[in-house]
Order: structure tokens, then sequence, then C-alpha cells
């Protein structure tokens, strides 16, 4: 029998291999064809590159994503992947969509693979070294609490936070599975190395490409409690000092919150709200209500970020907040 499924997995792999490859992540290229790695190169032109999109992306000569500002800086965007926008194309990201509809000047600072850390420590940079001045600020936190999935701020911040203190305990051995949710220890181990699973076999990434979503919600693992308290507390010292920012460079601001799908498939966005609200200065706005029906039509399946239609359900409702005479 197990040399039987041995087999059959063989055959689907082939198979798989031959007529439905699918690309194990997104590779950014040139104009002309060149691979390259650096998200933000100053000046640079090039595509996303995926099986599930091929996405022109222009970064300014300041080095943040299109639109470029105008004479004066009305709104400074700042996330990670999602806020930058992970396989779209520049009009599809919300920060250019919300520029566009309101004729505002805006910058678009989301920071691909970075918590809120390291955001605030860029829009600081630009604050100081260039003389931003934005009139306001939007800061999107792509969070769960129910786990430390991938992109998560939380976990971003709190890993971050351990390099800085060369805390090797926790830079060596990144599991915080709480161990007593899980009854067996061989789906942990197996999660452990999904990554490395993904880029070797094009037959889980077929199952991943057409069940992403439902894979998300169902093999979420539990986090340690002990490791979300800190995670959070990290989190609110970033969030006191970006209100200690808006005093110093007198802008508004506003926090948002973004989930993965599986917060929303799971309906633990509640729980990621109360949690987040707890911990920040202001009232954080979710943005879970618009997606609640049929949250996986507004994400790629494979790749987990929004895709075109998710994007533009945040820049609606963020227009719908900013234009003049908003009853909101």
């Amino acid at each position: 029998m197990i040399g039987g499924l041995f087999f059959s997995l063989l055959l689907l792999e082939g198979l798989t291999r031959l007529f439905l490859p699918i690309s194990p992540g997104a590779q950014k290229v040139t104009l002309q064809g060149k691979k390259i790695r650096d998200w933000l190169i100053p000046g640079c032109v090039y595509y996303q590159v995926s099986t599930e999109y091929n996405a022109i992306t222009t970064i300014t000569e300041q080095g943040y994503r299109a639109p470029k500002i105008k004479e004066s800086l009305d709104v400074v965007f700042l996330g990670d992947l999602f806020t930058f926008g992970q396989g779209l194309n520049d009009e599809e990201t919300f920060p250019y969509i919300y520029a566009q509809a309101l004729k505002n000047s805006c910058a678009n600072l989301g920071i691909p693979g970075v918590g809120t850390i390291e955001e605030i420590n860029m829009f600081e940079k630009y604050l100081e070294n260039l003389h931003w001045r934005p009139k306001q600020v939007k800061l999107f936190l792509l969070a769960m609490t129910a786990s430390f999935s991938a992109g998560n701020d939380l976990a971003d911040n709190f890993f971050y936070s351990a390099r800085k203190q060369n805390d090797i305990s926790i830079i060596e051995n990144k599991n915080l599975v709480n161990r007593s949710a899980i009854s067996s220890g061989m789906l942990e181990g197996i999660l452990g190395y999904r990554e490395i699973l993904l880029r070797y076999s094009n037959f889980l990434r077929v199952v991943k490409f057409y069940f992403g979503p439902l894979l998300r919600s169902k093999l979420t693992q539990d986090i340690a409690a002990e490791r979300l308290d800190k995670a959070l507390k990290i989190t609110f010292e970033q969030l006191s000092r970006l209100d200690e920012l808006s005093r110093k460079y007198t802008f508004d601001y506003q926090i948002y919150l973004l989930h993965p799908v599986q917060d929303i498939i799971e309906k633990t966005y509640i729980e990621t709200l109360n949690r987040l609200n707890e911990i920040s200065p202001v009232p954080i706005q979710s943005t879970a209500h618009l997606f609640e029906h049929e949250p996986q039509n507004f994400y790629y399946s494979y790749d987990g970020h929004f895709n075109a239609l998710g994007s533009l359900k945040i820049a609606e409702f963020l227009i719908s907040q900013d234009q003049p005479n908003s009853s909101n």
C-alpha cells in the first residue's frame, strides 16, 4: 500500500509538471528580462511575475512605489506587501486608486517583507532626510492574533526585536506553535517544512493554487499566549512611536487593520481587532466587513495577497471615508 501511494504521488507530480506547471513563487524581472532581487530600486520599472499575475511595478526616484508625489504631500500610506501591492499593476494598488480618485498627492511607502518597526523606521528617515511633511498618514497593519501566519506584522515585529536583542533561542527556533493545541507533532513537522515542499513539488503547488484559502484556514496553527503578548507589547511601542511622530511633525493619522484571508474565513478577525485596539493610541478600523461574503474572491489563492478586486475594495472604503461631504 505504501509503495502504491508513493507511485501515485510520483505520477501526480509528473502529470502536474507536464500539464499544469505552477511557479513556486513570484519573481521580479526588468523590462529587458533580467531577474532582480530588490523590491525598491530607485527609478526602476519591473514586472512581478508568477502563475497568477504579471504586474508592472514602478519605483520612484526616491525609492517608493508609484504614484509619485506632487509639490506638496497630502497622504502617506504605511504598510507591508499588501499596501505595496504584490501582484498588482501600479494603477491597481489602493494607494494609487485613492490618489487618483481624490486628486491627492500620495506616497505609497508600503515596504515588502517587513513589520511595523521597519515601516516606521523608513517613514522617519523620509521625514528627517527628505523633509516630508504629510497632512495625513494611514498605517495598515496586516495582523492575525490567532496565528503567526506568514506576513503577519505581529510576527515580523517579534522576530525583528529578537534579532536586535540577539535572542538566539528565538532566531534559531521560529516554532511559535502552542503544542498543546495539536494532538500530533506530525502536522507541526510537515507545516514547518511547507516552504521547502512547495519549492520542489509542483503537485503541492497545484493543490495550494486551487485550495489556498481553505488550506490556510484549516492548517492555521495556534500561537503560544506568552509569545503573542510579547508581540503585542512590541507593536504597542511602535504605535506609540507613530503617535509621537504625529505630534512632532503635526500630521493626523489613522490605523487600519488588514486581515489574512484565514482570519476572515475562521471568523477570528473580531478577536484580532479587539486585541489590537487594547494597545492602540487611537481606534483601529478593521476592513474585515468588506470581505465577509466569499473572501476567497478577493485574495490570490496561491500568493495570499489582495488581488485587484480586493485592492479596489480597500480603495473604495478609504475614498468613501475621505471624499468631500462624506458622511463617514
